[in-house]
């Protein structure tokens, strides 16, 4: 009996092994992977990590599924889209774009089939020498840090969005009530995978961008909507970079860990699943080596013990462009006022007037702190 083709397999038959999904590595980049179930009862994320793609060492794939009314879809996605994607690209030569689009459109067309009420959304990066393909639908995303500084890979298909409400609107679908306004009273994403009960107004088209590898390119962070539901593009970034300049951590695996736990502290109440690819790990060791940088450090060790809130540890105006959330502010002034309020409150006795004599610290809490203590935050 002869064979039938790839092409001709059930989706399940063309999956790529498990142990290629246990691999978690790709040999080109440093990546640091995380992932935690919250607050949640049970962990619908699922993460995928294949270095050396189709036996390429210059082709990576990628990819964070954030499921949503149950696993089966995210898992299904999780474990078929690698092959049908290889197919896809056998097929379809050097039209990247458009085998990423009939991957998705193909896959879906199955989990309607299978999942009527249980779906998934995706973001998937697929690294072909000096090009990253990004491809999502949902609320999923992706920040690249360009010299220093984000810029949104993704896009957000949230039913807060106008153009896409428009969309379902001109196709005859509904949303539920402010301030959700959920597609038709169920979801609060417009694009996903499955999600069959929803009708022919929720598609898994993605969206689809080309970015060309440059040497000012740092890093990229892939996460699901746990982490961008208490940080911005600029606070991620913003975060990463002080571990870089202020405590010297240029371990990708312990920013993504140390961005997870800062989430719960701030309240996420989702799955957190997020993966940070290193794109040039000679810019982070510069960065983390600078003159600039080391005597940030050493001004900040000598003066202060580790802060326990890094994301507000350096000033604001150090970042004027960041769209720092108003808890975020908040927090800050607090915590200034507090300080004052200690100074004030606080006798002070001559030795520590006599150590305030030279450059006065920049704390307000009479505390002292000697160069060899614990390594903190940058208050400037």
């Amino acid at each position: 009996m002869d064979l039938l083709p790839r092409s001709l397999l059930p989706l399940h038959e063309r999956a790529v092994p498990q142990e290629l999904h246990k691999r978690r590595e790709a040999p080109r980049f440093a990546v640091g992977f995380y992932e935690t179930v919250g607050r949640r009862p049970a962990q619908e994320d699922f993460s995928m990590l294949l270095g050396a793609y189709r036996n390429s060492a210059f082709e990576d794939l990628f990819a964070v599924l954030d499921g949503h009314r149950g696993v089966s879809t995210a898992r299904f996605v999780h474990r078929v889209f690698p092959g049908v994607f290889e197919q896809k690209l056998a097929l379809l030569g050097h039209n990247i774009p458009d085998a990423i689009d009939a991957a998705y459109t193909e896959i879906d067309l199955e989990c309607k089939h299978k999942y009527k009420k249980v779906g998934s959304t995706a973001l998937i990066a697929y690294i072909n020498e000096d090009t990253i393909w990004m491809s999502n639908v949902g609320d999923t995303r992706a920040v690249l840090c360009h010299r220093s500084r984000p810029i949104r890979l993704s896009y957000d298909h949230k039913t807060k969005d106008e153009a896409e409400r428009q969309r379902v609107f001109d196709e005859g679908g509904s949303f539920g009530d402010a301030p959700d306004f959920r597609l038709m009273g169920v979801l609060s994403v417009t694009r996903a995978f499955g999600d069959a009960d929803c009708g022919n107004y929720l598609r898994a088209t993605p969206f689809i961008s080309e970015h060309k590898l440059h040497p000012d390119d740092d890093y990229l962070i892939m996460a699901s909507d746990g982490l961008w539901d208490v940080f911005t593009d600029a606070d991620v970034v913003r975060f990463i970079n002080d571990e870089i300049e202020v405590r010297g951590n240029t371990d990708p695996q312990r920013w993504a860990k140390l961005l997870a736990d800062e989430a719960m502290k701030l309240e996420s109440k989702d799955n957190i699943s997020i993966i940070i690819i290193v794109l040039n790990e000679r810019n982070v060791i510069e960065l983390s080596r600078s003159p600039v940088v080391l005597d940030k450090r050493k001004r900040h060790l000598a003066l202060s013990p580790r802060s326990s809130s890094p994301t507000i540890s350096k000033s604001l105006e150090d970042y004027p462009n960041a769209q720092v959330p108003p808890n975020f502010v908040l927090k800050f002034r607090k915590d200034k006022e507090k300080e004052k309020e200690k100074e004030k409150e606080s006798p002070k006795s001559p030795k520590k007037k006599e150590k305030s004599t030279g450059t006065p610290s920049k704390r307000g809490d009479g505390r002292d702190s000697k160069p060899n203590s614990s390594r903190g935050r940058n208050d400037d």
